[in-house]
């Protein structure tokens, strides 16, 4: 699937999505440095860092040139205008399908931005043309991961092998799913309703 036309930002209350621009690197560095080892279990890309800022300037133009051209939405999380993590929509579960990717800082666990995060990109990806189901995929170990689909609608699909993310994980993953046909009007209201706190 490509060619869908997704938002290049979405807000709600004080939390606001947008795509990754060349002036957010250095912050978006700081950022991922003040997290390194609240992140290092669950995201494999996390082995990479520090990255070189020509390197991470490369990868934002890549998520801008991907999104200009219908594929992937990789997006920055701003609390109050300050980074709060980041996320995304992307194409890797076969046609028809997106997933979401996030993760937040530790500063701000607890307060619902990765569950409001997750409640944008449901709404902006399902009501994209050619989307029927948006999935969530967390390490079976990461409990506070499941939480997000869960309060979301999701339907846990049940587990599946893949490369473990992290030293000392199985490998087994969760996987969950939302379609199109079961988004209810009161499961709308509860998409659209979702703040940080």
């Amino acid at each position: 699937m490509t060619g869908i036309v997704l938002p290049s930002s979405m807000s709600r209350g004080e939390l606001t999505l947008r795509l990754w621009r060349p002036d957010d690197v250095p912050a978006l560095a700081a950022a991922i440095a003040a997290n390194l080892d609240w992140l290092r279990p669950w995201l494999p890309w996390v082995g990479e860092e520090p990255l070189e800022l020509e390197r991470r300037h490369e990868l934002v133009r890549r998520w801008r040139e991907q999104h200009a051209a219908g594929l992937d939405a990789t997006y920055g999380i701003f609390l109050d205008g300050e980074i709060a993590g980041g996320t995304g929509l992307h194409q890797r579960i076969g046609p028809g399908g997106l997933e979401i990717g996030y993760w937040v800082a530790g500063a701000v666990a607890r307060r619902r931005v990765a569950t409001t995060t997750a409640a944008l990109l449901t709404l902006a990806g399902l009501a994209a043309f050619g989307v029927d189901r948006i999935e969530i995929h967390h390490a079976v170990e990461n409990h506070r991961s499941a939480g997000v689909p869960q309060l979301l609608g999701y339907r846990r699909c049940g587990p599946f092998m893949a490369e473990p993310l992290g030293p000392g994980l199985s490998g087994e993953r969760v996987r969950w799913r939302l379609r199109t046909g079961d988004v209810t009007p009161a499961l709308h209201r509860r998409l659209s309703q979702i703040e940080v706190r």
